[in-house]
């Protein structure tokens, strides 16, 4: 993004790992009516659907008057990298601020291009259109919808019937989680969400494949396991399956969490540690350090420091199984990292005080990060849209 006369506009295009948003012209006509005459598109958001090329450019004629100033809506081709355009993204009003938007074309569905274009835009438009917060709305119905909400940080509000494309009908709607304006103590954050914690893992997120990988990944043997930021343990039920014995020293900030893994676990060798793992002593050596969806919330300081940590908390030919959510590009990252700043200067936070925002890193930094740290391999072993597990040792 750039500041012309002290209004913000977004630098087009918008890069992604495996395709770009530009600015719509006129030239897209024919594919823009042939990427909307699918039956998903005629199902659920009918009033997007071009019979013709013709009704098409009339169309994007108008869109492209938008372009340039804040009217709506405000609607962006998504093109691979080889030129070719598959959908389109968008922000118009709701009836409380900013919605989000996105097609792909029914012969590119199931790639993760959606996820992939909706990361990329997000945070440009946002700031864009000077907003901090944004909604999604769509059918019940539309799972493939929702999951791209899910993975770009939307949390489910309200589930049922609403006026949706002119009638009736059952919806789903997400909010952004930069709508929480005020940022909260980590282990207030946790704590408070403790009740709901599995659910939202395993039902709002769909992530049963990713702990069922995490212990896939982990061969051998284990008879004493780190697990850092272990909220509730989801991730230890196939290990403790596999390794009855084991023992696990788990940490993390809230007490809530640790609670329900204690619960969770009657009769296993825990031992339990609310805290921060940056300051903790981790006491000995480990065959398996582990820690799934909490490192995403740290500056690279802050990880280099952890990270060797790890390593020297490791016995020889012990792993370090990093899983984690993820972006696509630096410029992902410098954005998130960039709003945290902003976030913490405007309320007053003091550095070395953990509140919870998302900054996830790509998975290259982690890698850099890792082999900063001493690891001497630190290998992908599995990647998604938005996560990957990465294992180092």
């Amino acid at each position: 993004m750039v500041i012309f006369g002290g209004v913000i506009l977004m630098t087009l295009p918008l890069k992604a790992k495996r395709l770009y948003i530009a600015e719509f012209d006129l030239s897209m006509a024919e594919s823009t009516h042939i990427n909307s005459i699918d039956e998903d598109n005629r199902r659920f958001v009918p009033d997007e659907v071009f019979e013709t090329a013709d009704r098409a450019r009339e169309v994007l004629s108008e869109l492209v008057s938008f372009y340039g100033g804040k009217g709506a809506p405000l609607v962006y081709a998504i093109l691979l990298n080889d030129g070719r355009h598959i959908g389109h993204v968008q922000a118009y009003p709701a009836d409380d601020g900013w919605e989000i938007g996105y097609h792909i074309a029914k012969p590119f569905t199931g790639n993760g291009y959606a996820t992939e274009a909706v990361g990329v835009f997000l945070l440009p438009i946002m700031s864009y259109l000077g907003i901090s917060k944004i909604c999604g709305i769509c059918h019940a119905d539309n799972i493939a919808s929702r999951r791209v909400l899910e993975k770009c940080g939307f949390l489910p509000e309200f589930e049922g019937l609403a006026q949706y494309h002119g009638s009736e009908q059952r919806i789903c709607r997400y909010k952004h989680h930069a709508e929480f304006e005020t940022l909260e103590k980590m282990d207030d954050f946790f704590n408070a969400r403790a009740e709901l914690y599995d659910s939202h893992m395993l039902g709002d997120l769909g992530l049963g494949g990713f702990y069922d990988a995490i212990n896939d990944c982990i061969s051998k043997p284990i008879t004493r396991l780190l697990d850092l930021g272990c909220g509730t343990g989801i991730e230890l039920e196939h290990l403790f399956q596999r390794f009855p014995d084991m023992e696990v020293t788990g940490i993390d900030v809230s007490m809530e969490l640790l609670k329900k893994l204690e619960a969770k676990y009657p009769g296993k060798s825990l031992r339990l540690i609310c805290g921060s793992y940056f300051d903790e002593d981790f006491e000995g050596l480990y065959d398996c350090v582990l820690s799934t969806y909490s490192l995403h919330h740290f500056s690279e300081d802050e990880k280099l420091s952890l990270y060797r940590k790890i390593h020297d908390a490791l016995h020889s030919g012990g792993v370090f199984v990093f899983g984690d959510y993820t972006v696509s590009t630096i410029e992902e990252q410098q954005e998130l990292l960039k709003e945290n700043c902003i976030k913490r200067r405007e309320q007053g936070i003091p550095d070395g005080v953990f509140y919870h925002f998302d900054t996830p890193f790509t998975p290259e930094t982690e890698i850099r990060l890792m082999k900063e740290a001493g690891f001497a391999y630190a290998e992908i072993a599995l990647q998604w849209d938005s996560a990957c597990i990465i294992i180092a040792g």
